[in-house]
C-alpha cells in the first residue's frame, strides 16, 4: 500500500473532497472557524482542478489548485468570509474569523 503525501505541505484545515463537483458538500468542513491572525489551509483531493476564491472581489484567490495541491491564507480581520470555486460555483464554503 502506497501512502502519497507531500511532506513539506501543511496539513489541511479544509479539504476539497473527491468528486467535489457532484458532492453535497464539496468542501469539508463547509464552515471553518479561525481566530484573527490564523492561517487556513485547503487541499484539493479531487481529480479536477478547483479554486478557493472570495465572493468579495480581491480579498483572496488561490488560482487553480491541481490534485493534491494545498493553498493557505491568513485571515487578519474578524468577520465571515464566503468563498467559492470559480469554475464550479456550486462549490462553496465559509470562514468565520473571530
Amino acid at each position: 500500500q502506497a501512502i502519497l503525501r507531500n511532506i513539506g505541505a501543511p496539513s489541511p484545515d479544509i479539504e476539497i473532497v473527491p468528486g467535489a463537483v457532484g458532492a453535497a458538500m464539496a468542501c469539508s468542513p463547509q464552515t471553518y472557524q479561525v481566530a484573527a491572525g490564523g492561517t487556513v489551509t485547503w487541499m484539493n483531493r479531487d481529480t479536477m482542478s478547483h479554486t478557493v476564491t472570495s465572493n468579495e472581489t480581491g480579498v483572496f484567490d488561490s488560482g487553480l489548485l491541481t490534485t493534491g495541491q494545498t493553498w493557505s491564507h491568513v485571515f487578519m480581520t474578524p468577520g465571515t468570509y464566503h468563498y467559492r470555486c470559480t469554475p464550479h460555483i456550486q462549490m462553496w464554503g465559509d470562514i468565520i474569523v473571530s
